[in-house]
């Protein structure tokens, strides 16, 4: 539990820091050797239906899927 809160205050520090550019293609440095995304249709309709094979990522989709919430966050 300490270590899931010590994580949780890091992001959320590192957020209010950085700001938005937490969520720009090359990150907070603004790289320019930013990932290049592709997109793949099978692969993001397994994520949307929590069918990846990644047990924890598979198991939080189906429940928003469900419930509309993840781990009971409202």
């Amino acid at each position: 539990m300490h270590f899931e809160l010590m994580v949780r205050d890091f992001f959320h520090f590192y957020c209010k820091k950085h700001g938005r550019r937490v969520f720009f293609k090359g990150g907070v440095l603004n790289s320019p050797e930013a990932k290049r995304w592709t997109v793949d249709g099978e692969r993001i309709r397994r994520w949307k239906t929590g069918t990846t094979g990644q047990p924890l990522v598979d198991a939080n989709m189906r429940e928003l899927m469900y419930t509309g919430t993840i781990c009971g966050l409202h």
